[in-house]
């Protein structure tokens, strides 16, 4: 904290609107690192937000910036070890102070693309759950009444709404195979989809299916570029670990990734072809 910023000498001082603004910034700029210290100091998150808001309070703000930093860091990567369960308490008592069903979805984004854009976290699948339960929940009640969106284009919030539920289709397939023994064997699960627009995008067509070659690439793939495979992660347990059993499992993993039937058998018996021509592994 710089106290130096509100004084009458300093660069930030003087009259109009602008220097409000400035001012705004910079106590908003505080949040993030005063509930993060006050987390670990207090280990308490209730006590952290409570010591945000009267920061924010302090200062003339509405207490909803504190409310907002407060749900971004409970659902953040910098949680990692804490308690799941009282990250979402915690972090749905801050939701129900931002009563504006628009910007408790825009504050839940920017939580999702946080987290899959994270490697600390990407096989972390019930954290993964857990944010995208709430941005759905969410994210319906804005397409479903929000009057901010009343004479707007909805179709881009049922576009995105469809691609929360593609994840969470995905994500309670692979969750309920890779759990017990074959936990270490996760997949990075942000890499099975492409990443959600930034910012978000209100003109239509954000569900798409990408070209999608079904013999997939040997080695490694950019996900970047003008092609897409959605099973790339999948390389290596179909490389090493895959059996029929294991496909039949996993085969519904081809809707919510927006594939044609059978694409994941496919797969499987091309990377076993592969194996075999280079005689790690016996012919199908």
């Amino acid at each position: 904290f710089d106290p130096s910023r509100f004084e009458a000498n300093d660069s930030f001082s003087g009259k109009g609107r602008g220097n409000e603004l400035l001012i705004s910034a910079y106590v908003a700029s505080l949040v993030p690192q005063l509930i993060r210290k006050a987390s670990a100091v207090l280990q308490s998150a209730d006590l952290a937000r409570n010591v945000a808001i009267s920061f924010v309070e302090s200062f003339g703000h509405d207490i909803i910036i504190a409310a907002q930093k407060h749900v971004e860091f409970m659902l953040s990567p910098a949680c990692i070890g804490w308690d799941l369960s009282l990250c979402e308490r915690s972090a749905c008592d801050s939701l129900r102070l931002i009563h504006s069903p628009m910007k408790r979805s825009a504050v839940l984004r920017r939580c999702v693309t946080t987290l899959e854009n994270s490697s600390e976290c990407d096989t972390d699948y019930e954290r993964h759950a857990m944010v995208l339960s709430l941005y759905h929940t969410n994210l319906s009640l804005v397409v479903a009444k929000d009057p901010a969106i009343r004479g707007m284009d909805g179709s881009a919030h049922e576009d995105e709404l469809e691609l929360i539920g593609r994840r969470r289709d995905a994500l309670a397939i692979l969750s309920s195979y890779f759990q017990g023994e074959q936990k270490i064997h996760r997949p990075p699960f942000p890499m099975f989809f492409k990443p959600l627009h930034v910012p978000f995008c209100v003109e239509r067509g954000n569900v798409e299916n990408p070209p999608f070659d079904i013999l997939g690439v040997s080695g490694d793939h950019d996900q970047t570029g003008s092609t897409f495979d959605p099973l790339q992660p999948l390389h290596d347990f179909l490389c090493f670990h895959m059996d029929e059993t294991s496909a039949k499992v996993l085969s519904p993993l081809t809707i919510p990734l927006g594939l044609p039937h059978g694409s994941l058998h496919v797969r499987c018996l091309v990377e076993r072809f592969r194996r075999s021509k280079e005689g790690q592994a016996t012919l199908p």
